[in-house]
């Protein structure tokens, strides 16, 4: 337990300047995504998170940003992956 606290604290801390460089541009949306695809942090703890640190926003508004840009990856994604994979009996 004593080893996952320290992780997780050391996370935080290394994810600290991604945070930071993206909220001076106002880019909640993409700060919650990039959490969650790059440190694996739900964008709930995320959001909770700045919020204890003092950020004052939306919390629907930045769910519904990170919803967006989730759902755009997963699109971009799938089509990326449409045709990489074909048996050769399709030929």
């Amino acid at each position: 337990m004593e080893d996952s606290r320290k992780r997780t604290d050391w996370t935080i801390e290394s994810a600290r300047p991604v945070v930071e460089r993206f909220l001076l541009n106002c880019k909640l949306g993409r700060v919650i995504f990039d959490m969650y695809t790059n440190f694996g942090f739900p964008p709930e703890i995320t959001i909770e998170e700045l919020q204890g640190r003092g950020y004052d926003f939306d919390k629907e508004e930045a769910m519904k940003s990170f919803n967006e840009r989730f759902k755009k990856h997963q699109d971009m994604s799938r089509n990326a992956n449409k045709n990489i994979f074909v048996s050769p009996l399709s030929l």
